[in-house]
Parts: structure tokens; sequence; C-alpha cells
């Protein structure tokens, strides 16, 4: 999180005093970019083993084409996942409203359409 703070903060004084709100966003997923970057090259070479580091060398992780498409489905997926969520707590809470006002249409004009 405090490297996510300090990223986000230089990428803001970059942008000048007054960045507008594309800015912040631009901001955002640049530094979200950079950290996810970051992780996944730290967990490659934690995966490597003390032999194949010295038999093969250091490895730099993911090509720059395959982690742009693992970026982008890492962020696709967690927009869905999140309006999948909203969706269904909406419906959730919807849900007895919709099926009330349904009721009180049907009994009033003598039980659906009757």
């Amino acid at each position: 999180l405090a490297r996510f703070e300090l990223l986000f903060a230089r990428f803001l004084v970059i942008c000048g005093p007054r960045p507008n709100p594309i800015d912040y966003v631009s901001a955002y997923i640049a530094v979200l970019r950079e950290i996810t970057r970051l992780e996944m090259d730290e967990v490659a070479r934690r995966d490597q083993t003390d032999e194949s580091r010295v038999l093969l060398g250091e490895t730099d992780g993911m090509s720059k084409e395959n982690f742009d498409m693992f970026f982008i489905g890492f962020v696709a997926k967690n927009f869905a996942l999140g309006g999948g969520i909203g969706l269904l707590i909406y419906t959730v809470l919807r849900f007895p409203k919709l099926m009330a006002a349904m009721e009180s249409a049907g009994t009033a004009s003598g039980g659906f359409g009757m």
C-alpha cells in the first residue's frame, strides 16, 4: 500500500499542481500496472531455485507483450467481478420491491389480469 501511495503521489506531482480527473485515472492505471509488474517479477525470482539461477541466469519474468495481455485480462476480470457483485446486491435489494409491486398490480386488477 505504501508503494502504491508513493508511486501515485509521484505521478501526480509530474502531472502538475492542478491535475484534471483524467490525470487521476491515468495515474491510477499506470501505478497499478507498475506495481503488478513489480510483484510478478518478484514472484518469478522467488520461484527460481538457486540451481536454475546459476545454470540459466536471472530471468526477467514475462515479456512486455505477455504482460500487456495479462494486465488487460486482470483489469477486465476485476471490473467484471466488481460489476457482478454490485448487480447481485442491487438485484437482491430490489427483488422484494419488485415482487410487492407485481402483487399489488395483480390484486388490483383481480389477480394477474384475469
